[in-house]
């Protein structure tokens, strides 16, 4: 009979605790769902970074072969303006040849086509 009036004392107590513990439970539950959560989360950033990471890298390849283009470039500039004054003694040379080509040119067409000059 002692047995059952502990029991019966005990039982408000024991639902209780056992009341609290599925709370607990719940807490630790949703508790465990946001460290899922925000492991997803910095998961993300670190592929964001990952990405970012690699387009810098490409962004730097980029810049040395800008840098060499611009490096060859010079090149060409410095050689085009030592090769100036020869360009334009040739521009002049040319511009005189010209014309007597055109002449010479007009006078070969007249004997091989002699019928185009009738023609026109």
């Amino acid at each position: 009979v002692r047995l059952s009036n502990v029991l019966v004392h005990l039982w408000p107590f024991i639902v209780h605790l056992s009341t609290t513990v599925l709370h607990l439970s719940t807490i630790v539950l949703h508790l465990s769902t946001v460290v899922v959560r925000l492991s997803i989360i910095v998961l993300h950033l670190c592929t964001v970074v990952m990405h970012l990471s690699i387009v810098v890298e490409h962004l730097s390849i980029v810049i040395v072969h800008l840098n060499t283009t611009v490096q060859h470039l010079s090149i060409v500039v410095t050689h085009l303006s030592t090769d100036a004054p020869h360009l334009n003694t040739l521009v002049v040379h040319l511009t005189t040849i010209v014309p007597h080509l055109n002449t010479a040119c007009n006078k070969i067409v007249i004997i091989i086509f002699p019928h185009r000059l009738t023609s026109r």
